[in-house]
């Protein structure tokens, strides 16, 4: 038979199908249609079985995983992947259990194996500003990093402010000859904690340190320095919230330095687990989403060289709990290619949706080229399933009678056509739980069998053979905050003034202000009242014009517009009295002297005495 004949019998054939199925065909594909595609390969993400064969995806293409809770997506899907996935891996592993189960595993493949788990002591350290360029791209490497820790909202001016100085602050960090060796975020908090003006700290490091810092650091200052003062206070408050993180000595102690390089993550075998434990993850949760959104970013400088050969796995188990990552999500269309995978891993389409809408939801859900369903037990995503998956034709007949022909006369049978989806949203939802569903761009969809790592070969030698104890952790050392140097130097607390200074100070305030009042004296002395004699003399004061320095609050001091009366147990220094005095406090300073009338004691009693000669000094009357 010749060509043209083939030809056009098989035209013949496609046009009498289509004919017999107007409504669609849709169905599953089989075994030689997933070889055909390249899904049979030894290599790649494990997806699932298909007639006891592996089915594995090797492509550049990222990956989203869907399945609720307890249907089976870390036993057939995630470690399964940790097993067998030859190159670099990074974990989301908020229970820790991957890390258990794929450490000594992955050590064996000759991968360096890593655990970041901030809020443990024991755990590798992280720096996220080891990562920052001292080049050029400085600034917007420090932009990044503060984009990570304050993230983008809509219409939020304040924290923008609040990016741009904090984009500042981790330059100067990395950039003043002061901060040698504490290039860390625990550094950038305590610029805004000095008990200074943060305005005052940045003019003083302006004028002082203008020659060691990048144009861009001390214009920024100069800019925020400009703001008017409700600006710079939000600024400084969204700046204040977002590193309230790293007052924490655990966090500072496992962000001091980095253990591993995520640079090195294509040229090096590697695998990195992240995760704390689910208390709290919502705590240490914007430091989890800078490591993952640097690593992306990193890994997206340029595309992969000779020089590095190994794929990386980003694992993204529990996608939802890592929360809102947009530097990751927005790039997920372009980002293949890049020597990389991303599998995300969530329990339903709508977790899509609450995190970044729908629209972005859409974008994230067709920029995946693979979607596996494990198991499905929600509305939206079974109908937006079975919507994908399409619709085929059913056929039904029923016969025709000719009543010329009479009851026995050969029944003529018509078809008739319906549309009906190959698997209706109830059919999803009533799946079997070993069943899943794959979709593969440009392929039709299969129906796998899902894996089991415990049970199913070769992953349940792996298993039994990872059962011993995980590698030890390295332990952080506990935390002391160095000294600083230059204008983020804390403020020197204020200490107390001594006694005699301090009352001399007072005296001699109080000198001049009953100076200003005295009626001119007449010649002639003025006979004085006898005093009382003193049970103990008291110290002789000094009286100076100098005055001392602000005194902080004692520790029982008498609170302003107080009544006459101490409450009881209240005490009443001397010095109080005099700096009260001194400040031209007169109210305070008649509750005080009521204090040391209506409630005597051994200190008060000296008080009252060294106060009645301080009056008599002074040559007013006795109270």
């Amino acid at each position: 038979m010749s060509p043209h004949t083939l030809g056009l019998a098989g035209a013949l054939f496609a046009y009498i199908n289509r004919r017999q199925m107007p409504y669609g065909a849709a169905r599953f594909g089989n075994l030689m249609e997933a070889a055909k595609r390249g899904l049979t390969s030894k290599r790649g993400i494990v997806l699932g079985l298909l007639s006891g064969v592996t089915i594995r995806s090797d492509e550049p293409a990222h990956i989203l995983v869907v399945g609720p809770s307890r249907s089976g997506k870390g036993t057939g899907f995630v470690l399964p992947n940790g097993y067998v996935w030859q190159g670099s891996a990074v974990f989301f592993d908020p229970k820790r259990e991957n890390f258990e189960a794929l450490a000594n595993h992955r050590t064996a493949m000759g991968n360096k194996v890593f655990m970041f788990s901030p809020g443990s002591n024991d755990t590798h350290r992280y720096n996220p500003l080891d990562f920052v360029r001292r080049d050029e791209r400085m600034a917007t490497d420090c932009l990044v990093v503060a984009s990570f820790v304050i993230p983008e909202k809509a219409d939020d001016t304040w924290a923008g402010a609040g990016r741009l100085l904090l984009s500042a602050l981790i330059g100067y960090v990395l950039s003043s000859p002061l901060i040698e060796g504490a290039q860390h975020m625990r550094t950038v908090a305590r610029m805004t904690t000095t008990g200074k003006d943060i305005s005052t700290v940045l003019r003083a490091i302006v004028r002082t340190e203008r020659q060691n810092l990048p144009t861009w650091v001390v214009d920024s200052f100069n800019q925020y320095i400009a703001l008017e003062p409700e600006t710079r206070n939000s600024a400084v408050f969204n700046v204040n919230m977002a590193m309230s993180l790293w007052n924490n000595g655990l966090i500072s102690a496992a962000t001091e330095t980095s253990d591993f390089d995520i640079r090195e993550l294509r040229r090096t075998p590697m695998t990195i687990f992240i995760g704390c434990t689910i208390a709290e993850l919502s705590i240490f949760r914007p430091l989890i989403r800078i490591l993952f959104q640097q690593i992306h970013d990193l890994l997206m400088v340029k595309i992969p060289g000779d020089d590095e050969p190994h794929q990386v796995l980003l694992m993204l188990d529990e996608f939802y709990h890592v929360g809102r990552m947009d530097s990751l999500i927005s790039k997920i269309t372009i980002s293949a290619g890049y020597g990389f995978r991303m599998a995300i891993v969530m329990q339903d389409l709508a977790q899509l949706d609450e995190l970044y809408g729908k629209n972005t939801r859409i974008t994230t859900v067709s920029g995946s080229q693979i979607k596996l369903f494990i198991q499905i037990n929600d509305l939206e995503t079974s109908d937006f399933v079975s919507e994908m998956l399409g619709e085929t034709t059913q056929v039904y007949k029923t016969p025709i009678q000719r009543p010329s022909q009479g009851i026995f006369a050969p029944r003529v049978w018509s078809p008739h056509y319906t549309p009906r989806p190959l698997r209706s949203p109830l059919e999803l939802r009533e799946m079997s739980a070993r069943l899943s569903i794959l979709m593969v761009k440009n392929s039709p969809s299969f129906e796998l069998t899902k894996i089991r790592h415990y049970l199913d070969k070769p992953y349940r030698g792996y298993y039994e053979r990872a059962k011993s104890a995980p590698p030890l952790l390295p332990r952080l050392r506990v935390w002391q905050d160095e000294s600083l140097q230059g204008a983020i130097n804390p403020a020197p607390e204020t200490s107390d003034p001594e006694p005699t200074e301090a009352a001399a100070a007072a005296a001699a305030a109080r000198s001049r202000k009953a100076s200003s009042r005295r009626p001119a004296q007449s010649s002639a002395p003025k006979a004085k009242k006898p005093r009382a004699a003193a049970k103990e003399a008291p110290a002789p004061l000094v009286l100076t014009t100098a005055r001392a320095p602000a005194r902080p609050q004692p520790r029982k001091a008498l609170a302003l517009g107080a009544g006459p009366t101490a409450p009881p147990g209240e005490t009443c220094d001397v010095r109080e009295i005099l700096a009260a005095a001194a400040a031209d406090q007169d109210d305070d300073f008649a509750a005080m002297i009521n204090i040391v009338v209506d409630a005597p004691g051994p200190r008060l009693h000296q008080a009252e005495q060294t106060l009645k000669e301080l009056h008599g000094a002074f040559g007013e009357e006795e109270r």
